[in-house]
């Protein structure tokens, strides 16, 4: 079968229990049609289903500030994607997490 993604490409991976999307690179596309997936941090997470993946985001901004949950926590940040109903995806530069 087909994967969607090839080796060493740049990729969001979504956590499984969570909203969040981290910047990775696929490291190797398994048998089974996962992939194992390798961290800016340097973690490695294997049997990664393509339903958790997604292109790399290709908009790019200058840095921003953004209240992270509404906590009064502000962090720096590049918006990464604008969406169609008007919010726009970040990448903190402290967690390298993506929130819509």
């Amino acid at each position: 079968a087909t994967t969607a993604f090839k080796a060493g490409e740049p990729v969001e991976v979504k956590w499984e229990s969570g909203d969040f999307w981290y910047l990775a690179t696929v490291d190797r596309v398994n048998k089974e049609n996962t992939y194992t997936i390798r961290y800016k941090d340097g973690r490695t997470e294997f049997h990664v289903a393509e339903s958790r993946v997604r292109p790399a985001p290709a908009v790019d901004s200058g840095p921003v500030e953004v209240d992270f949950g509404g906590s009064g926590n502000w962090l720096k940040a590049k918006i990464t994607a604008k969406n169609d109903d008007g919010s726009v995806d970040v990448i903190y530069d402290e967690a390298d997490a993506v929130e819509k």
